[in-house]
């Protein structure tokens, strides 16, 4: 990945038109543990143009890698998002979690009768950096198209995240924390969904 293909403008004009023009409903996932500017958490119907977007806001930054994956698990099942959660009870489990086996069975059941996000827009900050890059990553293993959303702190590692875990982009600027960044992505994928229903 060359550093002229993270901006906002080459991802909406490379990106976003075959994100926007996708048949039947879209959904799509931002996930932050900062803020989405002027956008408020919890799920949006977009009815005219077929779209639900989800916005979590959350701090992903925890210590214990046993409560960072039942945290992240919840995360996932609540987006219905249900292989993602089990990479994330198994990782629990791995660390010796004592309810891990009930954990893993409930969200094993859910495999197969949930629907998931098409896209998602994962932050990915110095502040949990690795938790969201790990998060992207089981998202992208149960089928979501995954661009992170990134400051350029560190960017050489954040490009080669991406290339390292095959999600399908990165989004970066020069402000730290990415409220405003997400809340552009935000707005020019419903600006860009609306425009290609009007011209169907």
């Amino acid at each position: 990945m060359r550093h002229n293909e993270t901006t906002l403008q080459h991802f909406c004009d490379t990106h976003l038109p075959g994100i926007v023009s996708k048949d039947g409903p879209l959904r799509v996932l931002f996930h932050t543990y900062n803020t989405v500017h002027g956008v408020p958490p919890g799920q949006d119907s977009h009815g005219e143009m077929n779209l639900t977007t989800q916005v979590v806001e959350g701090d992903l930054r925890y210590s214990s890698g046993v409560d960072l994956g039942f945290m992240m698990a919840d995360v996932a099942l609540s987006l219905g998002e249900p292989r993602g959660a089990l990479h994330f009870v198994e990782k629990a489990i791995d660390q010796g979690y004592s309810d891990g086996a009930e954990a893993f069975d409930r969200t094993q059941s859910q495999l197969d009768t949930n629907e998931h996000s098409d896209v998602a827009f994962i932050y990915a900050g110095v502040s949990a950096l690795e938790q969201g890059i790990e998060f992207a990553r089981s998202l992208k293993e149960s089928g979501v198209s995954v661009f992170l959303v990134a400051c350029n702190c560190g960017e050489d590692s954040k490009m080669a995240a991406v290339d390292e875990h095959g999600f399908d982009g990165l989004i970066m600027n020069s402000a730290c924390g990415g409220e405003y960044l997400m809340a552009d992505v935000y707005h020019a994928l419903i600006d860009a969904r609306r425009t290609a229903f009007q011209s169907a």
